[in-house]
């Protein structure tokens, strides 16, 4: 069957086609969670939060609305990935299941697809990525504002945003996985967030 997901109401039909549900609720998993809250009039951690928690027992997970936020929780975490994620982001009710074989394969980065939810939380417009390129990412912010990474990999940087974690470790990785996979969903219209960021 075909379907073109550009087309709202086909890509409902492709999400009954291709989704299955898998839900189940794992005690824990070696990652930890880092919330970016970039934006200060309206903060979503708690439904972000949420998407977690609903999938996971136990989580160590950090809300970050600035940089000092940010170097502490690094400090703090002991776990061998950290899911960087922008407090638009809600993690699809898979999110664990899928991540979870993953995490054994000693990749440096995870990153996968996504789509956007609507006022009806409709899910719309999805974003299924290419293979991971440094000179593409470097020009634009493909791979969207969750993520899975190595924590042997983050360093300080110096804006806040998940974009600048990327640019930040893009010349370091040589072991990526893109898990090509609607694995979270976004409030608000986000891929290219070149222009957020001074990356010259």
């Amino acid at each position: 069957l075909y379907y073109n997901p550009a087309i709202k109401h086909e890509y409902q039909k492709w999400i009954m086609f291709h989704e299955r549900k898998k839900r189940k609720r794992f005690k824990s998993l070696d990652i930890s969670f880092i919330i970016f809250i970039t934006d200060s009039e309206k903060d979503d951690s708690i439904v972000c939060r949420e998407s977690i928690l609903n999938q996971l027992k136990k989580a160590e997970i950090y809300e970050c609305r600035n940089l000092n936020d940010y170097y502490a929780a690094l400090d703090s975490i002991q776990t061998k990935y950290i899911c960087i994620i922008d407090d638009k982001c809600i993690l699809h009710a898979n999110y664990a299941i899928e991540i979870y074989p993953c995490l054994n394969q000693n990749y440096q980065m995870i990153y996968y697809d996504h789509d956007c939810l609507d006022d009806d939380n409709e899910r719309y417009c999805p974003y299924f990525k290419p293979d991971f390129s440094k000179d593409t990412l470097h020009g634009a912010n493909y791979i969207g504002p969750c993520f899975v990474v190595e924590k042997s990999l983050i360093k300080k940087i110096n804006i806040f945003h998940p974009y600048a974690v990327l640019l930040d470790i893009k010349d370091h990785l040589n072991h990526v996985y893109h898990l090509p996979k609607m694995m979270y969903h976004t409030k608000k219209y986000i891929m290219s967030q070149n222009d957020l960021l001074d990356i010259n």
